[in-house]
């Protein structure tokens, strides 16, 4: 199996998701579109990572050994990419939510 490569219409759909999120979010409107949006975002992502998964040349070539090491190196690429990013909104979050930080933007 070959890989899809860059696709840019997946960018546009990809970010077709991402507006209709902020927009539920920001003018809180009780339509749906947010929904759609996560459930978009959702998918988009699991056809991406399945694609990678199975396009891999050695999972189709190899042993049961080299497909565990395939597997182990693409999560660990995925955690590389995505755990700096969690933790920077978590600090965020942390800050934000502190105390004085509530007192300064007239919070509780």
């Amino acid at each position: 199996m070959k890989s899809i490569g860059y696709k840019p219409q997946l960018d546009g759909l990809r970010c077709m998701a991402v507006l209709a999120v902020l927009f539920h979010h920001f003018w809180q409107m009780d339509t749906g579109v947010g929904l759609i949006g996560v459930r978009l975002f959702f998918v988009l992502s699991g056809f991406l990572i399945t694609t990678m998964l199975l396009s891999a040349k050695e999972l189709i070539e190899s042993d049961a050994s080299t497909v565990l090491r395939s597997f182990k190196q693409f999560y660990i690429r995925r955690s590389l990419r995505i755990f700096p990013a969690f933790y920077l909104v978590v600090v965020v979050g942390w800050l934000a939510a502190s105390p004085r930080s509530r007192r300064r933007y007239g919070g509780i």
